[in-house]
């Protein structure tokens, strides 16, 4: 019985072991991705109150600022986000389109698909 519970404590050692070695944690984000996937998470928040609220996205020429300023349209009840129009993390102004009548944003690190 000894040499069974010893069997299988050292079996339990070794998988905790090749488990240990081969596990590779995900890795982590920059600051300055994390804080521009962040902004384009709030920004598709917004976008989809002002949606709720007007029917449609901003037209891609009245921009994230239809999100800050009225842009003459019946319905808007906003602003849907506090303070300024933030730049990306190289302080450029975010990209923003209607893609398939989806709102898509791009920063200069990542996109609203998670992609870059």
């Amino acid at each position: 019985m000894s040499k069974t519970v010893f069997g299988l404590l050292s079996l339990g050692v070794l998988i905790l072991v090749v488990y240990s070695v081969s596990w590779d944690p995900p890795p982590k984000r920059p600051p300055k991705m994390r804080q521009e996937m962040g902004q384009i998470t709030a920004f598709l928040t917004a976008l989809n109150s002002y949606r709720e609220d007007i029917g449609a996205y901003p037209k891609e020429e009245q921009g994230l600022s239809a999100l800050f300023v009225n842009p003459g349209v019946v319905g808007w009840r906003g602003p849907y986000l506090r303070g300024g129009l933030p730049g990306d993390s190289a302080g450029r102004a975010y990209r923003y389109r209607v893609v398939d009548g989806r709102p898509w944003l791009a920063g200069s690190l990542v996109d609203s698909d998670g992609g870059r």
